[in-house]
């Protein structure tokens, strides 16, 4: 009798933990698939955005109240631009400048540096041609330059943190060297 008790409590005891590895499984399954559409919604965000960068019509409203860009260039005044400062830049940009991306990006999911785990947010690398707009004194000139950028997002889905890596102090150099 006593076997048949024993057999009875291994097989419960079986049963119960593939049950709760196959719970956490699915946890864990569900989990990503939110993080993944997540990561697909903040895509399209970050291709909206882009999209406004080349026609010059970029819609601020996808950006939070609190966005801020962390500040990479050279000998920067300021660690970072807040959403006032990043708006009056780029209409500053849009008026001088013409953006065409030329090698299409491929959207990648960010990752939290302590875990390596995807975390929403979204990067790409990819090659941007800069024109000067033409004037009577100044023909037009352009150069390319190469970035990398990230954008995290808050639970609202907006962008929250933006950083872009490339060599602006060489492009503007040749851009606006006469």
């Amino acid at each position: 009798m006593k076997k048949i008790i024993y057999a009875f409590c291994a097989v419960g005891l079986l049963t119960a933990s593939c049950q709760n590895s196959t719970s956490e499984h699915d946890a864990h399954a569900h989990a990503a698939m939110i993080l993944e559409q997540k990561f697909q919604e903040n895509c399209e965000t970050v291709k909206a955005y882009i999209e406004g960068l080349q026609s010059g019509n970029v819609d601020y409203s996808i950006f939070a109240d609190d966005f801020y860009r962390i500040n990479t260039a050279f000998r920067a005044k300021k660690d970072t631009v807040t959403l006032t400062e990043f708006i009056d830049s780029r209409a500053s940009f849009s008026a001088a400048y013409d953006a065409e991306l030329i090698i299409e990006p491929v959207l990648l999911p960010g990752v939290l540096a302590e875990t390596g785990e995807p975390n929403g947010s979204v990067r790409y690398y990819s090659q941007w041609r800069l024109t000067t707009k033409s004037t009577d004194d100044k023909p037009s000139r352009e150069a390319t330059i190469k970035l990398y950028e990230s954008f995290d997002f808050n639970e609202d889905g907006k962008i929250s943190i933006n950083m872009v890596y490339g060599d602006f102090s060489a492009m503007f150099q040749v851009l606006n060297d006469q």
